[in-house]
């Protein structure tokens, strides 16, 4: 470990030094005109009732058969973010910090400990990453194109509706932040932008750029708005993991599309297909293929002159299982680098982009100015009834049963002033038979939060 941080120290010194020196020589020629701080606060309270992020049930017993906390947390989280940045003609940087901590959950850091006692332990805390780096980046502008660029250094990387490429940041750690060189090249509303990193950890106790990273991989994203119609971003992924979790590393490649129409009065559309193939090595035995796919498909309509202004939205999400465990070959999906949490597949965080159908209805509406609410309805399945309900990993030998729950969303958002964004939302889940008949527990589950976000981002410096 001794040796890995200081080849990491080296090379970090070095691509300081070097972006020490361009900013110099940059300023020295090209003053920065605007030099910024930003500041973000969000303070959050939950109550979860039935289960918690790592057992479901009363008796809150993971997969593994131990007791992890307690089934009824209540917690406050709190994340802040800030720093500096500065911008001139042909550059452009960010140094910014984040810090989040939590109070009174009943789960800590080690119960987020990835193959704990080994040499490949690392940790992936939801709720707790202590002041680290969050932006910390240099980008070049004009190479190529007016609006392309270069950036270099650690970055947020998203696209889209998040779900292919995302960071992942509504529980209070931020998922994926990318330690990477990402290129753009822009032309009016359209862009190509492809990328190599590395993912960060999230251990509370430990500097993650001098930490081992989970994850590293190549992106390709695309957006090209065809018409009134149609907007295509079509997208690539390698993904390999650094080290083994559980026996195995993940080397997997993603592609696929996202199709959609947004249009505030009339027909709206979103649709998601992407295929996964690749293999996991194992540290004994031959090599696993990967053979898996997923989509996700929303169809609605705007009715933008109805009162409420209301949106009514019909989906159905989709992500394969395995119906063999030990056959040589994995038809299990998951996610490439993007979100999983804050309502994609349901408020309450049940549920994961792996072995499962979601039935959904969704209806928003403009109940105020700058207030909006949501109505939803998830109807929870396994895709493979031998596979596992993959966000906790619950798994049934000869399990017969399919359905995992009904969850029910209501959502209230708003803005009642420009530094402020507040979030209330309930969600309820009716536990189905393959919770309650395979003995997982017998309980629903219920999750309340009240979110407050205090932002101030363009304040500038003399």
């Amino acid at each position: 470990m001794v040796r890995l941080e200081r080849q990491y120290m080296n090379i970090l010194n070095k691509f300081f030094t070097v972006l020490l020196l361009i900013l110099t020589c940059t300023v020295d020629v090209y003053p920065f005109q605007d030099m910024t701080a930003g500041l973000q606060l969000r303070e959050r309270f939950e109550i979860w009732n039935g289960y918690n992020k790592k057992a479901y049930g009363d008796d809150s017993i993971d997969p593994g058969g131990k007791e992890r906390g307690s089934s009824s947390d209540t917690a406050l989280i709190q994340r802040i973010i800030f720093g500096i940045g500065g911008e001139n003609r042909y550059l452009a940087w960010k140094a910014y910090l984040y810090d989040s901590r939590s109070w009174g959950t009943s789960l800590d850091t080690k119960d987020f400990v990835k193959n704990p006692d080994s040499s490949q332990e690392h940790v992936m805390d939801p709720y707790e990453d202590y002041l680290e780096p969050y932006e910390f980046y240099v980008k070049f502008k004009g190479i190529g194109t007016d609006q392309s660029f270069l950036m270099l250094g650690r970055q947020i990387i998203g696209y889209g509706d998040n779900r292919i490429f995302g960071p992942g940041a509504v529980t209070n750690s931020v998922g994926w932040i990318w330690d990477a060189a990402r290129y753009s090249l822009r032309g009016r509303e359209n862009f190509l932008d492809i990328w190599y990193g590395e993912t960060k950890d999230q251990d509370p106790d430990s500097f993650s750029m001098f930490e081992r990273h989970p994850f590293h991989g190549v992106g390709i994203y695309g957006h090209w708005h065809a018409s009134d119609y149609i907007t295509m971003e079509p997208f690539f992924a390698w993904k390999r993991g650094r080290y083994f979790n559980n026996g195995k590393k993940e080397n997997s490649y993603y592609f696929g599309a996202r199709f959609y129409r947004r249009d505030r009065n009339g027909l709206a559309y979103d649709i998601t297909m992407s295929k996964r193939m690749g293999y996991y090595i194992k540290k004994d035995g031959p090599n696993i293929d990967i053979d898996a796919q997923g989509y996700a498909i929303k169809v609605g309509w705007f009715f933008k002159n109805a009162p409420f202004s209301p949106e009514l939205l019909l989906a159905r999400i989709y992500a394969s299982g395995d119906s063999d465990d030990n056959d040589m070959e994995s038809n299990t999906f998951a996610r490439p680098f993007g979100t999983t949490d804050g309502g994609f597949y349901g408020i309450m965080d049940l549920v994961s982009w792996s072995n499962m159908i979601d039935n959904q209805v969704d209806l928003y509406l403009d109940i105020w100015p700058g207030y909006r609410l949501r109505l939803c309805y998830h109807d929870f399945h396994l895709d493979k009834k031998n596979d596992k309900w993959a966000y906790f990993g619950y798994g049934i030998e000869n399990n017969r049963y399919d359905h995992v729950g009904n969850e029910i969303d209501i959502v209230l958002t708003g803005k009642p002033y420009k530094w402020l964004d507040i979030m209330l939302f309930y969600g309820h889940f009716r536990a189905g038979n393959f919770v309650t008949k395979n003995d997982i527990a017998q309980n629903n589950a219920d999750r309340a939060v009240l979110q407050l976000v205090f932002h101030f981002n363009t304040i500038k410096l003399p």
